[in-house]
């Protein structure tokens, strides 16, 4: 795999149903297990910046702790309050039994003010 990829995980790290946070290039990542799909996407929800990985995985929506904003890891998007308001995923590959993860644009690290 390239600079371009980091590898998080193994697919026996994270079971079905949940969800587990990384730190990534200076931001912290999660990713979780929708039936063996594997998602990726930036731990912060956008309302408060709770780590979205504290919350409950429905289905392949994330679902915040703190006023349960909700996140489609399907379409990358918010689902309420929100509707379409898109929020940060990244690309996932599964080699072998390995997860990696399309490490962090430019953009990602300047709005997060973390490079």
């Amino acid at each position: 795999m390239d600079d371009h990829w980091a590898l998080l995980a193994t697919v026996d790290d994270i079971p079905i149903g949940e969800m587990r946070s990384y730190l990534m290039d200076g931001g912290v990542v999660a990713v979780a297990n929708v039936n063996a799909a594997f998602y990726a996407f930036a731990d912060k929800c956008e309302h408060m910046g709770v780590a979205l990985s504290d919350g409950a995985l429905e289905n392949d929506v994330v679902v915040c702790t703190l006023h349960k904003w909700r996140y489609c890891l399907r379409t990358a998007a918010l689902e309420h309050p929100k509707p379409g308001k898109p929020f940060t995923t990244f690309p996932v590959k599964i080699e072998g039994r390995n997860i990696w993860v399309r490490r962090w644009p430019k953009t990602v690290y300047e709005r997060q003010g973390t490079r």
